[in-house]
């Protein structure tokens, strides 16, 4: 959607900006902040962060300075940029420049996940072409006309075996990427390939690969007061009326694993929440008790991906067993995402992308998080959920920010705040003489840079 990491919240975009430019810093596995672009960050009780860059230019050949970056953070700061990555920086009093070209983030509170604002890849225009994203990392880009093909090329100085460019093409239609793979037309295809056109690809001689997702794919809901799914027993009864094993195994053929929180398994905060089974006698049962014995009317937003399509046509007839009739609204991804972002939906499909700190509820069900403060779409408002949440934004105690997540888990569990659906695998379909492509958690491009012509 967009190569201004300030507005960057896709993440197509996300995974292209960050080959392009590294952020100040960077989480690794352990989610511990790692130096990148900043050759060291120390904070005093989380809410002075002093950041030292390292000698460094962008490729463009101008210097990434201490000034650029303050003046960087700003304008995300500026009500006039409008950028949604805004409530990340809340915490922010000043940014004042250090000597060693270095500055210093002064916080109004102690603020442990101010690491996320850190990882913004560091972008900006280049000096001579001025539609095309300039960084310091490892590949650059080159000049385009539109962003359905943007081409990057490894720096020289940091050379290695594989490909020396990657040229990203949008083919939204899986039948058209399976066929550009079998002419050569494309060499890597990452996207929501149908299994039919996966096993097809394979019997043709074309490599697979599917490895655990930290994808989230959910039904977002939109909780404001006077709507139809404002009341909790609603939204446990649309729950209630979808068979999530069922799609599991036979639309997705096992590439998936259930998702009982937006947090990793792995993460030490996580809280599991219950396996929901379905039980159309029990979805029926609260819509009655709500008043709805002959069942609802639910609009659903969804985009014109093929795979999303098709699910939500599973979804419509499945739900019907349970009287909710499902209307379909399907439109490009910019109508779309433009829409949810605004909060015109009374349900929708998406997928949070990314291996996620606990600092995302915030964004996502905070009553200060209502767009376009946030992500706090379906304008969800709880006092209970925004102490927790507010608490794992300022203490600085670990174990009292675990607690705080789990309680926000809870609730989000207890009043079905989104409808979780699944973890679908991340799945890669390569050429027969494309080796080793790897395809990390999150799903990032970097994966990429591993693919081998052999």
């Amino acid at each position: 959607l967009t190569v201004d990491s300030r507005f960057a919240t896709d993440a197509a975009s996300i995974r292209l900006l960050r080959l392009i430019s590294p952020g100040l810093v960077k989480l690794d596995d352990t989610f511990t902040p790692q130096p990148a672009a900043a050759k060291s960050v120390t904070h005093e009780n989380f809410q002075t962060f002093r950041v030292k860059l390292k000698p460094q230019t962008f490729h463009d050949g101008t210097p990434l300075t201490a000034k650029w970056v303050k003046g960087f953070y700003e304008s995300i700061l500026s009500p006039q940029t409008a950028s949604p990555l805004r409530g990340l920086l809340k915490d922010v009093k000043s940014i004042e420049l250090q000597e060693g070209n270095a500055l210093t983030f002064h916080l109004n509170r102690p603020s442990p996940y101010f690491w996320s604002a850190l990882e913004i890849p560091l972008v900006k225009k280049c000096k001579k072409a001025t539609n095309t994203p300039c960084g310091t990392g490892p590949y650059k880009s080159e000049p385009f006309e539109n962003k359905n093909k943007i081409k990057i090329s490894k720096i020289a100085k940091k050379q290695q075996n594989g490909f020396s460019s990657i040229e990203f093409q949008t083919i939204k239609d899986p039948l058209v990427q399976t066929l550009k793979l079998l002419k050569g037309g494309i060499d890597v295809a990452q996207s929501d390939i149908p299994e039919e056109l996966s096993s097809y690809a394979v019997q043709k001689g074309l490599n697979f690969i599917s490895t655990p997702s930290a994808s989230y794919t959910y039904i977002g809901l939109n909780l404001r007061k006077n709507t139809l799914t404002a009341s909790p027993p609603i939204r446990q009864a649309i729950e209630y009326a979808i068979p999530k094993q069922t799609i599991m195994q036979h639309l997705l053929k096992g590439h998936a694993q259930p998702a009982q929180s937006l947090l990793l398994s792995s993460h030490p905060a996580y809280w599991p929440a219950p396996k929901q089974k379905s039980n159309l006698k029990t979805s029926k049962k609260l819509l009655k008790s709500e008043g709805y014995e002959n069942g609802i009317d639910l609009d659903m937003a969804i985009t014109t991906n093929p795979f999303i399509i098709r699910l939500s046509q599973i979804l419509k007839e499945e739900m019907a067993k349970a009287n909710i009739r499902l209307h379909i609204s399907p439109s490009e991804w910019g109508t779309f995402y433009g829409n949810i972002k605004k909060g015109n939906f009374e349900s929708y499909i998406l997928t949070w992308v990314g291996k996620f700190q606990p600092d995302i509820y915030y964004s996502l069900f905070h009553s200060s998080q209502i767009p376009p403060n946030g992500a706090n779409r379906g304008g969800y408002q709880n006092l209970q959920m925004d102490q927790a949440l507010e608490m794992i934004m300022t203490t600085p105690d670990t174990d009292q920010r675990r607690k705080a997540t789990r309680t926000a888990q809870q609730i989000q569990s207890q009043e079905t705040l989104y409808i979780p659906l699944w973890r679908k695998n991340h799945t890669l379909i390569t050429r027969q003489k494309v080796k080793n492509c790897r395809v990390f958690l999150d799903g990032g491009y970097e994966g990429l840079t591993f693919c081998t012509p052999s």
